[in-house]
């Protein structure tokens, strides 16, 4: 299996994503995701923005093990495996939102989900919309000392997600 590192790059005047994939053998490939595009994963990976943003939106299967929302440039971990991670983040097969020290529990759904991480700097609040349906509660008090990065984390081979929008698209 190809173990590798996926960064993402927001262009916000073309609107389009920019990903680096580094292979064990250190050589680099780039590939250009633009809207709508997909990207796919063979083992724990993370696609992490280059840019801050305070929503974006990604489409997904809930059985699939992909992990949405937010972390700093400072804590990205682009490898770690099956843990709770610095950052707010939806588990999409897991049917929960989780920081490293709190877990909010949703109704497990089925089939294809539209997720939608959102971050309220002035409010200080984090919360994750599935399927137009908000979580119970947003994460609060969050901390603004850094900004915060969209990561999307890609756990399996078989795993898929589309970006569908953010704060660079026309139609969200």
């Amino acid at each position: 299996m190809v173990d590798y590192v996926v960064e993402l790059v927001l262009a916000a005047s073309d609107k389009a994503y920019t990903t680096t994939m580094v292979k064990p053998h250190k050589k680099k490939a780039p590939l250009l995701l633009k809207k709508r595009s997909r990207t796919h994963s063979q083992r724990w990976s993370s696609v992490l923005s280059t840019t801050p943003s305070p929503f974006f939106s990604v489409r997904v299967l809930a059985h699939h093990h992909v992990d949405i929302g937010f972390t700093t440039r400072a804590k990205f971990e682009p490898n770690k495996g099956h843990e709770l991670h610095p950052g707010f983040f939806f588990g999409c097969e897991r049917g929960y939102s989780y920081s490293e020290h709190e877990k909010k529990p949703f109704p497990k759904q089925r089939g294809k989900l539209v997720v939608t991480a959102s971050f309220n700097h002035a409010a200080r609040e984090i919360s994750f919309e599935v399927n137009g349906q908000m979580l119970i509660s947003p994460f609060c008090l969050v901390p603004t000392d850094a900004p915060l990065y969209p990561i999307v984390r890609l756990g399996e081979r078989e795993a898929s997600v589309e970006m569908t929008g953010g704060h660079w698209c026309e139609d969200v």
